[in-house]
């Protein structure tokens, strides 16, 4: 009468372990990018979010401001509604967040990464611009970021 297995022979843990590894080497790295378009994709919606508020500030004469507490005259100035990030540089601007009102109808929103951005995507600024006609564009300045992959960037985002 022939012996019946128990169990598996260390040949057959040692395929499964190796299988397993090669599985875990392709999948983290996809992972990780995975995770960092995530993160751009977020912040671009978060000041994307802040369109609507400006257009109404310029729409009603008024400078769009991005603190409530910065708003010295109500009758030329609103307050957009920015809260901040936690993707956001918080050393840069207000919350992470800086405006640039060159113009009544010129407005730029442009936002830096940080705080809790992946490394790969921290120093990235992504910046919504308004034209005087009232179209928005956005663009991605990726200079200050060390591991940047255009395929980070939402698809309406131009890289710079």
């Amino acid at each position: 009468m022939k012996a019946i297995q128990k169990g598996f022979t260390l040949i057959e843990l040692m395929i499964v372990i190796a299988i397993i590894g090669v599985l875990a080497a392709i999948a983290l790295p996809a992972y990780n990018d995975y995770i960092s378009g995530a993160q751009v994709t977020r912040v671009y919606g978060e000041v994307a979010a802040l369109k609507t508020a400006t257009e109404a500030a310029i729409f009603n004469g008024k400078e769009p401001v991005l603190k409530e507490s910065d708003v010295q005259d109500s009758k030329t100035q609103e307050f957009i509604g920015w809260i901040g990030s936690n993707m956001a540089d918080e050393s840069v601007g207000t919350s992470g967040l800086e405006i640039d009102n060159a113009t009544a109808n010129n407005v730029e929103l442009t936002l830096t990464m940080g705080g809790n951005a992946g490394i790969d995507v921290k120093g990235t600024k992504l910046m919504l611009k308004r034209a005087a006609a009232g179209g928005w564009k956005c663009e991605i300045d990726a200079a200050g970021a060390t591991g940047w992959k255009d395929k980070f960037a939402p698809n309406a985002c131009e890289i710079l």
